[in-house]
C-alpha cells in the first residue's frame, strides 16, 4: 500500500480518479460566506488506505438547473442543478449582478446539438457587446467544424466586465484635499500627457504650473457642462473624465452643482455614474456635503452598494468626516437595518471616518457610541491613554 509522506500533493494520485462530485452549498449573501458538504465518488485503482485531498481554489462549475422549490421552514429556494458532462478542467464562477445579455444560436453543423451562446452586460451597455457576440459566434462554429468535437455543455455564456483605466493621478489614488507641488519637469510632463489625451487644453505657455493646470481643467469641465446635451457639445475624453468632473467642480457654483446632480440623475451608464458622484462630493462647503448626503441616503437617486462609497468620498477630509460621523451616529439603528451588520462595508467605515480624530469631544462621542451600540466595531476593545 502507498504510505502517507511529509509532503502534500497538490492533485489527486493518477490511481484515483473522481467520478462524480455531489455538492451542496448554502451561501450567505450578506456575510459573503457558504457552508455546506459534499461526497466524492472515486474510481480507485490500486489498493490503498488513504487519499490526500485539497480544497484550494474551490470552484463550481457553471451548470443547467433542473428543479428549484421553495423550503418553507428555512425560507430559502433549494435549486437542484444538473451533473455536469466530464471535461478536462472546472473553472467557472458564480456572477452576482443585474446585467442583461444578448444571445445567438450556435450551428454545430451536426457535430452534436445546437446550444445557445450568450454574452451579458450591463442593461446600459448591451449595444456595445453585438460586435463581441459576433465574434464569439463565429469562433466558436469555427473551432465545433474545425475539431470535429461537440461542445458538452447546454449554453455557453461570456460577460463583459469593467475594464482597468491607467492614467497619471494628480495626487495618488485622487484622495486628499491637499495640494502637491511637482518639480517644474513633472508638470510639463503632465500637462503634455493632458495634451495629448485632449484638444482641448489650451496650449499657452505656463505662468504657474499648477495654476495653468487647474484653469484649464475648469475651463474644459464649464465648456462640458454648460453644453451638455446641445449640438456641437465638448465631450471630454473618457481618460480624463473623472479627473475634469472632479476638480473642475472644485470652484463650482451651486448652480453648477445641481445641474452635474441633474445629469448625474439622467445618466445611465454605470462608469459614468461613478464619475460623477465623485465629482459631487468635491465642493467643500459644508451645505453642499450636508445636501448630498441627504440625497444620496434616498435609494431612487443612488443604490444602496453605492452609498456607502459616497460617504467615504465625503469623510475624507474634516468636514466632510465631521458630518458623515454624526449622521451615523445618530441614524445608527437605520443604517443596520439597511445594510446589516454582516456588511464588511459597514464594519470598515467607522474606523474610515474616525482615523484622524484627535480631541477630546471627538474621544467623548466615540466612547458614548460604542457603549450604546457595542456590536458596531471595537466598542468593548476601546483603550482610552490619556
Amino acid at each position: 500500500m502507498e504510505k502517507p509522506s511529509a509532503e502534500i500533493s497538490e492533485r489527486l494520485s493518477k490511481s484515483v480518479i473522481p467520478q462524480n462530485y455531489k455538492i451542496i452549498l448554502n451561501p450567505d449573501l450578506e456575510a459573503g460566506t457558504f457552508s455546506g458538504n459534499v461526497n466524492i465518488r472515486v474510481d480507485i485503482k490500486d489498493e490503498r488506505d488513504h487519499i490526500r485531498l485539497h480544497t484550494k481554489f474551490l470552484q463550481i462549475q457553471n451548470v443547467k438547473e433542473i428543479s428549484a422549490v421553495h423550503n418553507e421552514i428555512n425560507n430559502v429556494d433549494e435549486v437542484t442543478f444538473a451533473t455536469s458532462v466530464p471535461m478536462s478542467t472546472y473553472l467557472a464562477c458564480f456572477v452576482i449582478c443585474d446585467f442583461h445579455y444578448l444571445e445567438k444560436n450556435i450551428n454545430s453543423n451536426g457535430i452534436g446539438n445546437d446550444f445557445k451562446l450568450r454574452t451579458f452586460a450591463q442593461r446600459d451597455q448591451l449595444h456595445k457587446i453585438k460586435f463581441a457576440l459576433d465574434i464569439a459566434q463565429r469562433a466558436t462554429e469555427f473551432y465545433i467544424t474545425y475539431y470535429q468535437i461537440p461542445f458538452p455543455l447546454p449554453k455557453l455564456v461570456t460577460f463583459n466586465l469593467k475594464e482597468s483605466d491607467i492614467w497619471i493621478k494628480i495626487n495618488n489614488n485622487q484622495v486628499g484635499y491637499y495640494r502637491v507641488n511637482y518639480p517644474h519637469e513633472m508638470w510639463l510632463d503632465l500637462i503634455m500627457q493632458l495634451q495629448l489625451k485632449s484638444d482641448k487644453f489650451s496650449l499657452l505657455p505656463p505662468t504657474n504650473d499648477y495654476e495653468f493646470l487647474t484653469c484649464n481643467v475648469r475651463k474644459l469641465f464649464l465648456d462640458w457642462l454648460n453644453n451638455y446635451e446641445s449640438d456641437g457639445a465638448d465631450v471630454v475624453e473618457p481618460d480624463l473624465r473623472d479627473l475634469v468632473y472632479y476638480y473642475g467642480m472644485k470652484s463650482g457654483t451651486i448652480e453648477e452643482w445641481e445641474h452635474l446632480w441633474q445629469i448625474y440623475l439622467k445618466e445611465e451608464d454605470v462608469q459614468e455614474r461613478a464619475k460623477l458622484r465623485h465629482a459631487l462630493e468635491r465642493r467643500t462647503m459644508l451645505v453642499y456635503r450636508s445636501m448630498y448626503l441627504t440625497l444620496a441616503w434616498e435609494e431612487k437617486y443612488i443604490r444602496s452598494q453605492d452609498y456607502l462609497i459616497v460617504l467615504d468620498y465625503l469623510a475624507q477630509s474634516p468636514i466632510g468626516a465631521a458630518l458623515v460621523w454624526d449622521d451615523v451616529r445618530t441614524r445608527w439603528p437605520q443604517y443596520i437595518e439597511r445594510f446589516s451588520l454582516n456588511s464588511r462595508y459597514l464594519g470598515n467605515m467607522i474606523p474610515a471616518i474616525t482615523a484622524d480624530f484627535n480631541s477630546e469631544n471627538r474621544l467623548q462621542e466615540m466612547e458614548t457610541f460604542f457603549v450604546k451600540y457595542p456590536e458596531a466595531g471595537a466598542g468593548r476593545q476601546l483603550v482610552v491613554v490619556h
